[in-house]
Order: C-alpha cells, then structure tokens, then sequence
C-alpha cells in the first residue's frame, strides 16, 4: 500500500505568495523551463531529468484504493479507529 504523497501538494495561495516572491527578488520564477535552476531569495533548485521522469512515473501509478483511504481517514477524524501500538510494533519486529 502507498501512502499518498503530500510532499508538492500546495495551496494556490502558496503557489502564489511563492511566485510574487520571486518576482519582487526580480525573478520570475514561474517563466523558468523544466531543468533549469531557479532562484527565490536565496534558495536554487535544478530538478533533473530523472526526478521529471520518477515524478510522472509516481504520479501515473494507481495503487492506492482510495475508497480504503476515505474509510480509513473517515474513521481516524471521527475517532472509531482503535490502534494497537503492540500488534503494529510485533508486525514490523517480525516483518509483516
């Protein structure tokens, strides 16, 4: 099972207060093409080709049952979900 990554998954409020930032530091960070480095104050990053390449590789996967994570996130929000810290820790000391 994969575990959805929240890791690029921003708000357009942060996708924007981002880009004003760069270009009030006098670099519009959003003309930048794939792979080419990019600056916001004093932060660069130059995302490869690979990375490119692994990201729309994730992105395209479809191994999450998400009616399983809808139940499961259902139930942690309403306080139904029961966990038993000494099961989990036997499955993971005896691997599975």
């Amino acid at each position: 099972m994969r575990i959805a990554d929240t890791y690029n998954k921003f708000t357009a409020d942060q996708t924007a207060a981002a880009t004003q930032r760069g270009k009030v530091a006098g670099n519009d960070s959003a003309s930048a093409q794939p792979g080419q480095a990019t600056q916001l104050g004093a932060v660069k990053v130059t995302v490869s080709a690979k990375a490119r390449e692994l990201a729309r590789a994730n992105a395209a996967s479809d191994d999450v049952d998400e009616a399983k994570v809808a139940r499961l996130r259902a139930a942690v929000q309403s306080g139904a979900l029961k966990v038993d810290s000494t099961k989990i820790a036997g499955r993971i000391v005896d691997g599975d």
